[in-house]
Order: C-alpha cells, then structure tokens, then sequence
C-alpha cells in the first residue's frame, strides 16, 4: 500500500506560465477545497515544499513551484496522502495507486486550467521523491493491537535507535524511517480534528472511527536518497512487475520443483531456449535474487514427475532462502 508521496510533476515552459500565473496573480488558486462531503482536501502551497520533509498527518494537497523555469528541469512539486484522496481516509489500504494519480492529475489540471497541448505530463513520467509504504493487520480489538504493539517495542533495528511512545513505534533514519502504530489513536488526534473543523457528516467520521478501532500500521519512509539508490525514480519505476516468494529450499511442498522454476525464469533472460530441460538442471540462485518477466510473457515449466505443470505469467518473484518453510 502507498499512504503518502512527494512527487515531482515535470513542466513544460507553456505549463509553467499557466501554473504561475495561476498561483501569484492572485492569492485564490494557491489553495481550495474538494470532496466537502468527506471533509476537504485543500489544495495549499507550501513554499520550499520540494526541500522540506513535512508530517506524513495532513490532509492537504500540498504543492509548489520555483520562481523560475529551468528547460527540462522545472517540476510542479506535489505532496499528498493518496487514500485520503481517493478514499477520504487512509484507514483502508489502497494498492491501486495509479487510479488516484490519474485523479490527481485531472484535479490539477481542472485547478490551474491546463487544457489541450498544456495538460500535465502522464502520471508514469512523474519523479518519485518520497514514497510510504504501508501494511495494516486488523486485529480483533483495540486492546489486543495495544498488546501486540507493546511486545514490538522490545525490537532492535540496524543502525536505527528507537523511539518509543504509548501508541507508537519510530526508528528514525535520514534516508529512510519505519514505524508502527495503532490507527485508532492517531486518527483521533489528527484526522478528527481535521474532519469536525471541515465540518464532514458525524455518519462518515464514526464510520472512520470505527474502521480504525483494532488496527496497528506500520509504516516505512522511503526518502529521494534512498529511492535514487534502488534506481527508483519515476512512477513506471514503481510498476515493474514482480511477486516475492519464500520457500525453504530443503522442503518442497509434494510435486513442486522450485529450482527447476527459478532456473527456467532464469535462463530466460539469459536469451537460452525454453527447449532446455529445466527438470535435469539445478537453479544456482543467490538469496534475494530477483527474477522479474515482461509483462504478458508466459512459460510453462514442469515438475520432474511429470504430473503436475506451473504456469509462469509474466510477473516474477524474488528468491528468499529462509530456515522454515513459509506458506
């Protein structure tokens, strides 16, 4: 799931005069409200956004440009949580991010005008420069998720020193940060506040409410730094296609060959024909060796029984050799 991002929305010259003169004739276009009905989402410039790390809380559409334009390095900076976009909360785990970028883009281009030739560039060319990456676990009650949150407080992390308070969990870091954290707790200290002050229906803040009773996040910070050294820097680079897999090497489920299936993606990209009989030969992978396919490619590989074939569909996974077997 992605909760928050920073994104660096590339300019044209024609669309950087229409998005300035927006912005500084006037003081109206640097902010405005939509979706009223969830509580807003304004729309606010944060000067100096694209250098500053801001709380990952808010609910705005937070953005900025330079006061000039520079050829093929000028960006519409762009801060935003996408569930609370797309959703009006970030209780829920969105994983179809592009659908929200693509609602963002058409908002932006509705706010400052950008119409024909001067439309924004396509969501996949934006620069990527902090992405949150989230998972949620929706425990039975608020009192177990308290529970399992306080036994996670015994954990240690690389390099990175704990900061503990009652709800939360945060290993700080400058190029990226973790952290756990019930919801219940932080939505009311934030995003009620922010919904009873915007004035959305009681009917939609007890829905949140009760949607966040019982959930513990957690929550990593993915800093420009750290994205630019797992060469991930535009929004395409987000949508390689790839399934992660753990299996322990010494105990294959009955009438699986694993290695035969890692070594036959394999030998794919190695260009060797899919004549190869990858049920003789033994993948010599390292752990953590990722193995990704083009997307609608499709290779059959088979168990060395005979009885039962596996369809590989153009996704990929990632090999983790791990002590016990995981489902």
């Amino acid at each position: 799931m992605l909760d928050t991002v920073k994104l660096g929305i590339p300019l044209t010259q024609s669309q950087f005069k229409r998005v300035y003169a927006s912005a500084f004739s006037n003081p109206h276009p640097q902010w405005a409200l939509i979706f009223p009905d969830t509580g807003e989402m304004q729309f606010r410039r944060i000067v100096g956004l694209a250098s500053t790390d801001q709380n990952s809380f808010h609910r705005d559409i937070r953005w900025d440009i330079p006061q000039n334009y520079h050829e093929d390095d000028t960006y519409l900076t762009v801060e935003l949580s996408l569930p609370k976009l797309y959703y009006g909360h970030n209780i829920r785990l969105l994983y179809n991010f592009v659908s929200a970028l693509e609602l963002l883009k058409e908002l932006f281009e509705k706010h400052f005008g950008l119409t024909g030739r001067k439309r924004l560039a396509s969501i996949y060319e934006w620069q990527l420069w902090r992405v949150d990456c989230c998972y949620a676990w929706q425990c039975p009650s608020e009192k177990i998720a308290r529970q399992i949150l306080d036994s996670l407080k015994r954990l240690h992390f690389p390099r990175k020193k704990p900061v503990i308070y009652p709800t939360t969990i945060l290993f700080k870091g400058t190029t990226y940060s973790l952290k756990f954290y019930l919801k219940l707790p932080e939505f009311r200290e934030h995003d009620l506040k922010a919904l009873l002050k915007a004035k959305a229906s009681l009917e939609w803040i007890n829905y949140c409410e009760e949607l966040a009773s019982g959930v513990l996040r957690v929550e990593a910070t993915l800093r420009r730094k750290y994205l630019k050294q797992r060469n991930i820097k535009t929004v395409a680079d987000l949508l390689e296609p790839s399934i992660s897999y753990e299996f322990d090497l010494s105990s294959h489920p009955e009438g699986f060959d694993f290695d035969s299936a890692v070594f036959a993606i394999h030998c794919y990209h190695m260009d060797i024909s899919e004549d190869s009989d990858w049920s003789v030969i033994a993948a010599d992978a390292e752990d953590g060796q990722a193995f990704n396919a083009p997307e609608g490619y499709e290779l059959e590989y088979f168990t060395r029984n005979g009885k039962v074939d596996y369809r590989h569909t153009g996704e990929g996974f990632i090999l983790r050799k791990t002590d016990q077997p995981t489902a």
